[in-house]
């Protein structure tokens, strides 16, 4: 469902503002959803913080990558 979400944001903003800056965009998602996620399972977190690292990285995967190749 993130997936779908994301890739249909991602449709949209490709139209307006081009590839290269969205996939710009996505990498700085890719560097935040892995600090968060690397964070939670080197602290022992709760399992939350480390399911929404990796949900995170679903839609920035769909909205940025996932549009442009």
């Amino acid at each position: 469902m993130l997936q779908l979400v994301g890739s249909v944001i991602g449709a949209m903003l490709m139209d307006r503002i081009g590839r290269i800056p969205l996939m710009r965009f996505g990498t700085l998602g890719a560097i935040v959803k892995l600090l968060i996620a690397s964070c939670a399972l080197y602290t022992q977190a709760t399992g939350y913080f480390a399911l929404f690292g990796m949900l995170f990285s679903i839609v920035f995967y769909a909205l940025s990558w996932g549009m442009s190749t």
